[in-house]
């Protein structure tokens, strides 16, 4: 069955199999799906009913929320060292951006020049730069900075049509690699180097367009065009002319992975790093892990499958979904060489993502909920529903699970839980010490905003931050 719905938005469309997608324009402009089709006002509450109603309700505990406090920013310098951002976040919140503390302290604002699209904002793993999108009047720029907001590099410029809208920084810090639209109604991949201007290369055209660094950092690999006829995986080393293809019949699924050799640091190179794709058959789907001819078959499957590597390489995590269902069904965890594989979570999830120290899952559930008594008093108001949204962790060497907290997601986290296998490899919602979450949305008796739960707590709460539209955690 062929899933694809698309949504037009400028040129191009971002895709996802058997769900609807596209680049985001402005941090309230960009609607997520994996698990809904968002679109604007009563059209988002109709549609994510429509869609989650069929897979019934999760019944989770509500969390307590701490009330929001005032934040003092401090001048420019005083916070995050130029040397290093160490356990920061990053936050877009408006038309500025700002990095944080964890606790709300040392707040060091950023205004861009013009409005940062919907999750258009990274790290470099060492933490000493920013790099962000952002919309001037008729032109769009990416921009690289330091966490200070200082010696801002322009990277890219372009018009306002072919704006960066998803980033993709190397393990090795050198590059970073941008989607933007195209005048075909295409998808452009590049690839710019960080210390210097103007020096983005395309790498390939074709939606959807899904790439994952190899450790190195010198090389990606790619999944262009879906399960189209014209659609392949294959690689691209930095300075090639064009991608070496090495699969013709992509599965159903959407980011592929270049996994580490286990213990492998990044911007190391080693015989055992695994490229991880789905691959078509005329019977069955299979995932699979391949290095040069050495090839192991992780699952197979009939449908969609999505997955994610833990971050030394060792592991892979994945789930299933079919046609008329927009959630993934169980949670399996497997050694990168087809053994030892092991079904962690029975439920339905959202998304999930590894821990940095590759010890603990953690993935999300929806839920869709009735308005409080002033939204039932009657009209369109009483056909309303909310979703919600749970943390669960899961502890893969012990299997204690947790429930940690519910919360209304807003758009940019959906967008977010959308294409949670592209931003695991790009983004960090989990802290560099693996013990605390991030999310941006609105928990039981807070304010909208961005919040911090703590995994090891005796009792997680969710610990207000500051305001913010979509928020990232520095890698070290």
């Amino acid at each position: 069955m062929d899933c694809q719905i698309h949504r037009e938005h400028s040129a191009c469309v971002w895709y996802n199999p058997c769900m609807q997608i596209d680049p985001p324009s402005s941090p309230n402009s960009r609607l997520p799906l994996i698990l809904i089709i968002v679109a604007i006002g009563l059209m988002v509450t109709g549609v994510i009913a429509l869609i989650v109603w069929q897979f019934g309700q999760l019944n989770a505990p509500p969390n307590i929320a701490a009330t929001p406090t005032p934040i003092e920013s401090v001048a420019p310098g005083e916070g995050a060292p130029l040397d290093g951002a160490h356990n920061r976040l990053a936050v877009i919140d408006g038309e500025r951006l700002y990095t944080i503390d964890p606790d709300g302290q040392n707040q060091i604002v950023i205004e861009p020049r013009g409005e940062v699209p919907t999750g258009a904002l990274i790290w470099t793993r060492d933490g000493s730069r920013l790099v962000y999108a952002q919309l001037v009047g008729a032109h769009s720029e990416l921009i690289a900075v330091k966490p200070d907001g200082s010696e801002a590099l322009t990277l890219f410029e372009s018009d306002r049509a072919s704006f960066p809208f998803y980033l993709n920084g190397a393990p090795d810090d050198q590059h970073v690699a941008f989607l933007v639209s195209n005048a075909t109604n295409s998808i452009d991949l590049k690839v710019a180097a960080l210390d210097q201007a103007d020096s983005a290369q395309s790498v390939a055209k074709g939606q959807p367009n899904y790439a994952s660094w190899s450790p190195d950092g010198q090389s990606l690999l790619l999944h262009v065009g879906g399960t189209a006829r014209d659609a392949f995986i294959g690689t691209y080393r930095l300075g090639d002319d064009q991608p070496t293809t090495i699969e013709t019949s992509p599965a159903e699924f959407q980011a592929p992975l270049w996994a580490a050799a286990g213990g492998s640091p990044a911007g190391s190179t080693s015989l055992g790093d695994r490229q991880i794709y789905a691959r078509r058959g005329s019977v069955d789907s299979s995932l699979i892990s391949q290095a040069g001819s050495d090839s192991k078959t992780l699952t197979t499957f009939d449908d969609g499958i999505t997955f994610s590597g833990s971050p030394d390489g060792e592991y892979v995590a994945y789930a299933l979904n079919s046609p008329n269902s927009f959630l993934f069904e169980k949670l399996t965890v497997v050694k990168r060489d087809g053994t030892q594989a092991r079904v962690i979570e029975r439920g339905d999830v959202l998304a999930f993502f590894w821990s940095p120290d590759g010890r603990k899952l953690a993935h999300l559930t929806g839920t869709l909920v009735a308005p409080g008594p002033v939204g039932r008093a009657g009209g369109l108001a009483a056909q309303r529903r909310v979703l919600q949204v749970t943390w669960h962790v899961i502890d893969v060497v012990t299997d204690e699970h947790q429930v940690l907290t519910t919360f209304e997601p807003n758009e940019s986290f959906l967008y977010l839980i959308q294409y949670f296998d592209q931003f695991a490899q790009s983004i960090a919602v989990w802290s560099p010490d693996s013990r605390s979450l991030v999310y941006t949305g609105t928990p039981f008796g807070g304010s909208e905003g961005v919040y911090v739960v703590d995994v090891q707590a005796a009792e997680p709460q969710a610990v207000y931050v500051g305001s913010g539209d979509f928020a990232i955690w520095s890698w070290r």
